[in-house]
């Protein structure tokens, strides 16, 4: 493929099938593109669960982000979506940055801690813990993929060489915002369902 798409589906991957055999698969298509998303969540949850009990063996809380903070983690993450789009072969990587700012932001506004802001303050263990757990699982699920079929391969512009399973070294790296992203919308969850008195579904650890 062309240096501009980060992620691109083999080409005798599902995507590649012409649109008229989509539709004829029916619910074996839906099923085989959303069953396996459905899975991210709870397995990066799972994955930081155990890295966070082993590394930040006791609560610390994270800082929070002023509303204005919160605002500008928002504004600033919209415009690096948008430099993405202008720009994709140049500043592809902003596109794992983006969502994490704007997650950071809408945790802010709800009154949830932020990464961001406890990495400023020199508290890295919760950070870490976190970033660790979304590299672990990457490589997971580099490595089923390896042997899938269909399965992602990768173009990844200037970085692309010293592949680990399908994905290049350096790629590993765009796990660590993307698991951040997942954390923070966790929480954004948590918070929203807090303030509805609904439970949390399923054994959640509590978001500092």
């Amino acid at each position: 493929g062309s240096g501009g798409v980060l992620g691109l589906f083999h080409p005798r991957s599902l995507l590649a099938i012409e649109p008229a055999a989509l539709l004829g698969t029916g619910l074996q298509t839906i099923s085989m593109v959303t069953a396996p998303a459905t899975t991210v969540v709870p397995a990066l949850h799972a994955m930081w669960t155990a890295t966070t009990a082993r590394l930040v063996p006791t609560a610390d809380p994270l800082p929070p982000l002023s509303k204005r903070g919160a605002w500008r983690a928002i504004g600033v993450g919209l415009a690096a979506q948008a430099a993405v789009f202008a720009w994709p072969g140049n500043v592809y990587a902003l596109m794992w940055v983006a969502p994490w700012l704007v997650a950071e932001g809408v945790a802010g506004l709800v009154g949830r801690g932020s990464l961001q802001a406890a990495m400023r303050a020199g508290r890295w263990r919760l950070p870490l813990a976190v970033a660790l757990a979304g590299v672990l699982t990457g490589v997971c699920w580099e490595l089923w993929n390896y042997w899938a079929w269909p399965k992602w391969t990768y173009d990844v512009p200037y970085v692309d060489f010293w592949h680990v399973f399908e994905m290049p070294l350096l790629g590993y790296l765009g796990y660590v915002p993307f698991v951040w992203s997942v954390y923070q919308l966790v929480a954004v969850a948590q918070a929203l369902m807090a303030r509805r008195g609904t439970p949390p579904l399923g054994p959640l650890r509590p978001h500092p």
